[in-house]
């Protein structure tokens, strides 16, 4: 069953269009790539989907109902997350702070989803007082995805995960946002990396604003355009 529909969108910001007529489809629990050169699309495809670049065609679906050009809050409130690449935490606070603002939908107890997050990224919940923006560029994408899961969303968007990550630390990624799948929360991503696009089942190719190739990831990669022009072959 599909979690989000994207039937024919065309976003951009102002009078530019950035992407063109995308159709594509996640289905619930699955983990999905977008793959694609700079400056094709592929952050403004995320950004489209939860509300933060207007739609000016086509209709978005999220769990059987339409939330075109919703507010994000709304969306959000209805189960889905998104971690920006930039601008992903509060350098100010301090990872408890974080996460209590990733919290914001909620008026409750919510301190058992604070422990959900330290059972992700267990090395935070010795930081949860340290100042978000004097840690390590892992552990703040660590806070950035941990914060996303305070809504504790059926869809989380994530933008380049492991961008700017030495290897180690994009393989812990990895392995995080698959543990983070596998707990039930489907997962649709930026990818600019071969290694990050392996950890994913299924992808999307975009260029030029288009969706180019889509297909489960092995049958992308056996695709010699695919593995040649943006993966170095």
């Amino acid at each position: 069953m599909n979690i989000l529909t994207v039937d024919g969108v065309t976003a951009g910001y102002g009078d530019m269009e950035v992407i063109f007529d995308i159709t594509a489809e996640i289905e619930s629990d699955d983990l999905v790539a977008v793959i694609g050169p700079n400056g094709a699309g592929k952050s403004t495809l995320l950004k489209t989907i939860v509300g933060a670049v207007p739609t000016k065609k086509g209709k978005i679906e999220f769990k059987d109902q339409e939330v075109t050009n919703w507010a994000i809050d709304k969306v959000v409130k209805r189960g889905l997350s998104w971690v920006p690449q930039d601008d992903h935490i509060f350098p100010t606070l301090t990872v408890e702070e974080n996460l209590d603002v990733g919290a914001y939908t909620y008026f409750g107890d919510y301190s058992d989803r604070i422990e959900r997050v330290w059972s992700f990224f267990p090395q935070l919940k010795s930081r949860m007082n340290q100042v978000a923006g004097d840690l390590s560029g892992g552990q703040q994408q660590m806070v950035a995805v941990g914060r996303g899961l305070m809504t504790e969303p059926d869809l989380l968007l994530l933008d380049e995960p492991t961008a700017g990550l030495a290897p180690n630390l994009i393989k812990m990624m990895h392995e995080k946002i698959g543990d983070i799948n596998e707990s039930g929360v489907t997962v649709l991503l930026v990818a600019q990396s071969l290694e990050t696009f392996r950890a994913s089942n299924r992808g999307y190719l975009l260029t030029s604003g288009e969706i180019k190739y889509s297909g489960d990831t092995d049958e992308l990669l056996d695709n010699p355009e695919v593995r040649d022009l943006y993966f170095g072959g």
